[in-house]
């Protein structure tokens, strides 16, 4: 869900509003994912072997820098109008826990004799990875449009290109 998309990097160039629309356009993409691992889930549920772990580069690589966006480049930029209490410790919170889930996954994956573990903790990233991209979708991202002038949204655009190209 990171910036690394061709998608992504053109709004991003263009700065502004474009930021959140890359954002966007990620959540798109990252619910496509999310798809997917349900679909692995119920299939592992179900006794059929799958190669769940197929989704882990997606939280490794996309998801991984799409977090590292929104922590490095778009809650700063809302934090100097509302802080960091309230919406933004939420969805940092969010990011650890989902983190927490992964790890967990990844460990129950390992073998056969944790399959019902493995498909309830996907589950739960399902369930989670949905609400948290709603909750930006509906509050964070319409917060940002209202709060954020063009320069501060083209920092952030500057911020996530940054990041994408792995320099921090």
């Amino acid at each position: 869900m990171g910036c690394h998309h061709k998608e992504s990097e053109e709004a991003i160039a263009t700065g502004g509003s474009s930021a959140l629309e890359a954002f966007r356009a990620a959540h798109r993409r990252g619910l496509a994912q999310i798809a997917r691992l349900e679909a692995a889930a119920f299939s592992l549920a179900s006794g059929q072997d799958i190669e769940l772990r197929s989704t882990f580069g997606f939280f490794h690589e996309e998801l991984e820098l799409h977090f590292r966006e929104e922590e490095q480049a778009l809650f700063p930029a809302l934090a100097q109008h509302i802080g960091w209490e309230g919406p933004l410790r939420a969805m940092m919170e969010e990011h650890r826990s989902f983190w927490k889930a992964v790890d967990a996954l990844e460990e129950a994956s390992q073998d056969l004799i944790h399959i019902q573990q493995a498909t309830n903790i996907a589950r739960h990233i399902v369930w989670l990875l949905r609400s948290h991209i709603q909750k930006e979708e509906t509050m964070l991202l319409p917060l940002a449009e209202k709060l954020l002038g063009p320069e501060a949204l083209a920092q952030v655009a500057r911020d996530m290109l940054t990041l994408g190209k792995g320099v921090s």
